[in-house]
């Protein structure tokens, strides 16, 4: 299971779809998403959002994309370390 604290967050010991879930949570947040309108919006179901964020569903480059155009960031904020 991923921590879900950011101030906790060790990118030294987090794989990318560790990382890729923590991010598209802290983004999703900051932008005031619900899991259900992030999903709407990436054209995604609610249960595989909630599977990404939980890290249990690895998922493609295109999807990737998705995300991060959805939340207005570039892909790349999707496996850096949320406190940089």
């Amino acid at each position: 299971m991923i921590d879900r604290s950011v101030s906790k967050v060790t990118t030294e010991k987090l794989s990318a779809k560790e990382l890729f879930a923590i991010n598209v949570r802290h983004y999703r947040d900051m932008r005031g998403y619900t899991q259900a309108q992030l999903a709407n919006i990436i054209e995604f179901s609610r249960f595989r959002v909630s599977e990404v964020e939980r890290g249990r569903f690895a998922t493609n480059l295109d999807i990737v994309q998705r995300f991060a155009d959805a939340l207005n960031i570039d892909v790349w904020r999707l496996f850096m370390d949320p406190m940089d």
